[in-house]
């Protein structure tokens, strides 16, 4: 079993962010899974057995204002594990998304993301746990996201739009903590 489970997360407008940290982001976000996944695969694929658990995020199918790149780099994740599934199915290894609303770690800190709520690592454990004997594709955590997340996908635009703004759906654009200050400048020295 291969569990990938690293991201960075800077937010702020798309505009603003360094050339820099956007390419952390995608290194960490994204290529750390790819890595994972080619190193873990050919011998799972060899044996016939096998399960990989990339942890994405909700971000990775509902878009969020300031967060642009880290929605970016998980929808990537996202449809990376659904089209690998795809492929290992027929070896006997399986593929799974968890994809957590956001977790209560330094990835978060400083961040309101209401209405969505926060997780504890704990929780996403549990899903991650849970993925080995049921082999589902995709885990929201807590499952009541994911369902939220599919009626977006089908609620008209102007209504979506309309519930957005009543739930101020832009607070990653506006954060001024001291938490997240720290989180933003610990992000950048990696970036360098």
């Amino acid at each position: 079993m291969l569990v990938n489970n690293a991201g960075v997360m800077p937010n702020g407008p798309f505009l603003d962010l360094a050339e820099e940290t956007t390419r952390l982001m995608v290194e960490v976000n994204l290529m750390g899974v790819v890595t994972g996944m080619r190193l873990a695969l050919p011998g799972m694929v060899e044996r016939r057995r096998g399960h990989v658990v990339n942890v994405a995020s909700l971000a990775g199918k509902v878009p969020l204002q300031g967060l642009a790149v880290y929605n970016a780099t998980r929808f990537a994740v996202v449809g990376l594990t659904a089209a690998t599934r795809l492929e290992m199915a027929p070896h006997g290894v399986s593929v799974t998304a968890v994809l957590p609303s956001a977790v209560d770690t330094a990835l978060a800190s400083g961040l309101d993301m209401r209405p969505l709520p926060k997780v504890s690592p704990d929780q996403v454990a549990a899903a991650v746990e849970s993925s080995v004997t049921s082999r589902t594709g995709e885990i929201s955590v807590p499952r009541y996201v994911g369902v939220l997340a599919g009626a977006a996908r089908v609620t008209p635009a102007p209504v979506r739009d309309a519930l957005r703004r009543v739930v101020r759906d832009d607070r990653a654009l506006r954060t001024d903590s001291a938490e997240r200050a720290a989180y933003h400048a610990r992000i950048e020295d990696e970036a360098r």
